[in-house]
Order: structure tokens, then C-alpha cells, then sequence
């Protein structure tokens, strides 16, 4: 998943990524147990802002996994985070969390969330958790509170 710095808001559908998107999906359609592919596609998806079509392939991951799948949810958290529907991402992304997947990738995303919720101290903890996880990973606007809260 290219959830590595974490695009924070949708880019234009790119034709050339849609021509890809169809080759999965057929692919998909062949192999729909394939749960590789299917991640694949919900990834595309994502990448390409098909939000609601994305969510829908990371719900299927979900329910043939028996809600098991944590890059699954944590593709779900991204779109509430692009849908800003930040209690549900924030949520989603502290279960994560409790459960040991709390890679940098994650972590930033908590930030933005808690940013985006106005909780600027537990943001910015979060966001040294970030830095102190890759200490040459910078983030603009998280940045600015880096050092706000002691």
C-alpha cells in the first residue's frame, strides 16, 4: 500500500491508472478469493479517489477475513480521513494502535486526525512519535505544533 507519506487529499483520476484499475478488476472477478488482488484493487482505488468503490473492496477483504485484515482497516481510516469523517478514522486508527500495527504510516495519520479534531497536544505527541520512528520524516503543517506541547 502506498500509505508511505500519506496523501492527505484526493489528486485527479489519472486515465492511464483507470486502464490498470479495469485489468485488476477483471482479474479480480476470475479470483475473487484472491485476497492479494482484491487489496490491490481497493488500493487503486484509493489512489485514484474512487473512495466509496475502495471501501467497498476493503469491506469484502474484511468480511473473508473475518474482520482481520488490519491494512485492510487501516485503507478504511484513510477514507474516512479523505471523507472527514475524523471520529470514525480516529477510532478505527486506535484500535490499530491497540493492537500493535502502529507503523509511521499510521501514526501520521492518528496526527492529522487529532490535528483535524483541534486536539493539538495529543497531536503533537503523536507526530514526535512519527519523527522518532523516521527522524528525517517531515510534515509541514505538523511541524508547526512539533514543539508546542512539552
Amino acid at each position: 500500500m502506498k500509505f508511505n507519506r500519506i496523501a492527505f487529499r484526493l489528486k485527479p483520476p489519472d486515465p492511464m491508472h483507470q486502464d490498470l484499475i479495469n485489468q485488476i478488476k477483471q482479474l479480480v472477478t476470475q479470483q475473487p478469493e484472491n485476497l492479494l488482488l482484491r487489496f490491490l484493487l481497493a488500493d487503486h482505488l484509493l489512489e485514484n479517489g474512487s473512495l466509496d468503490q475502495a471501501k467497498q473492496e476493503f469491506q469484502e477483504i474484511l468480511n473473508q477475513t473475518q474482520n482481520t485484515h488490519i491494512l485492510s482497516r487501516a485503507g478504511l481510516a484513510r477514507i474516512d480521513f479523505l471523507k472527514e469523517s475524523y471520529q470514525t478514522c480516529r477510532q478505527t486508527l486506535e484500535m490499530l494502535i491497540s493492537v500493535g500495527f502502529a507503523d509511521l504510516n499510521v501514526r501520521l495519520l492518528y496526527a492529522r486526525c487529532l490535528l483535524k479534531q483541534s486536539k493539538l497536544y495529543e497531536a503533537c505527541q503523536q507526530y514526535r512519535n512519527v519523527v522518532a520512528l523516521d527522524p528525517f520524516f517531515r510534515d509541514p503543517e505538523l511541524e508547526e505544533i512539533r514543539f508546542a506541547c512539552p
